[in-house]
């Protein structure tokens, strides 16, 4: 149980009571032990939270937007609604780790996970995969949204870049696949063509760029 403090502070109590009787075997009252486990809830909170999140961005790990989209996926079947996979890498990762050092490609790490707040829904599903990708599930009403959606991207990627306090401007290349009710495909499916798309789009963003210097 959770008592409150007289001022205001929560502590969470294991209390373990035993029954007091009188002569006549009526229970007068209760004796007993109360443990303070405060912090000990706090450290499972926060390991459930480790367990669920990339450690580095905020946003989830694999392991557990996999779970949670396997959820979003029987929303979209009783809706009859469509979900949207973008696949997003970080353009040039490797080189910014090599030029400007590991601490500046964490941050525009975190940049990129700050980003992705910022065009999706609260009620969209973020995640980090490892190194420089990223992934997004979310619930569309046609596949019209996708413009809207990549454009809304694009403008704050845009936005990042016009600040002249970054260090280095921020490059994403993406890879989209979808979700429809009526022709229904795994998940590792979905990631897998997003994926591909995306690793496609980076290759030839990559080579345009050499044939442009």
């Amino acid at each position: 149980t959770t008592y409150f403090s007289k001022n205001g502070e929560a502590a969470n109590l294991v209390v373990n009571l035993i029954p007091v009787f009188d002569s006549d075997r009526s229970i007068t009252g209760t004796q007993g032990t109360a443990y303070d486990i405060t912090e000990q809830k706090r450290a499972d909170e926060l390991l459930q939270y480790i367990s669920a999140k990339d450690e580095l961005t905020g946003l989830y790990n694999l392991h557990t937007f996999m779970s949670m989209t396997e959820q979003q996926m029987k929303t979209a079947n009783r809706e009859k609604m469509e979900m949207l996979f973008i696949y997003a890498g970080v353009d040039n990762m490797q080189s910014i780790n090599e030029t400007y050092g590991y601490d500046t490609g964490d941050q525009l790490l975190i940049d990129t996970a700050n980003i992705l707040r910022k065009t999706f829904r609260e009620a969209d599903l973020l995640a980090r995969t490892g190194g420089d990708e990223f992934v997004v599930s979310t619930l569309v009403s046609s596949g019209d949204m996708e413009k809207i959606i990549m454009g809304r991207l694009q403008g704050n990627l845009d936005t990042y870049n016009a600040d002249k306090n970054h260090l280095i401007g921020l490059k994403l290349s993406c890879g989209t696949s979808y979700y429809h009710p009526e022709r229904p495909v795994s998940i590792d499916e979905l990631l897998s063509g997003a994926d591909s798309k995306m690793h496609e789009n980076k290759h030839n963003r990559k080579k345009r760029g050499i044939r442009n210097s």
